[in-house]
């Protein structure tokens, strides 16, 4: 089977979750996910995958030096699942009252990544 490797089904913004590690990668757009060095130095694991504003699971794989993102989403997160990767990603951060953490998106919870990481 072919799969097909595209950015435009993927809701904005996104987080990568890398395989054993609870750290989430913060990640605004299309052009910023091979813009970011340390995300292209990794050897990126067949379970890794990037998880968009609507909770889409999407696959990665590099491809001659970029990180792509598969056509077909592996599966979709509920609210409530994002939340728990976003709280388990503050408390490795070392953030208190990592238990109070919501949001009344998906999207919203992924952009508290991107909160987390400019404090």
């Amino acid at each position: 089977m072919h799969t097909t490797w595209v950015t435009s089904l993927v809701a904005w913004p996104a987080v990568i979750k890398l395989l054993g590690d609870d750290e989430l990668t913060f990640v605004e757009s299309s052009e910023a996910l091979n813009k970011n060095s340390e995300l292209l130095d990794i050897q990126l694991n067949p379970d890794d995958v990037l998880i968009d504003g609507a909770g889409q699971v999407y696959r990665l794989e590099k491809r001659l030096g970029r990180i792509e993102i598969s056509q077909d989403s592996v599966e979709t997160l509920t609210l409530d699942s994002v939340a728990d990767l976003v709280r388990r990603h503050a408390s490795n951060c070392g953030q208190c009252c990592v238990g109070k953490i919501s949001a009344p998106t998906i999207s919203k919870a992924i952009t508290l990544i991107q909160d987390m990481n400019s404090r």
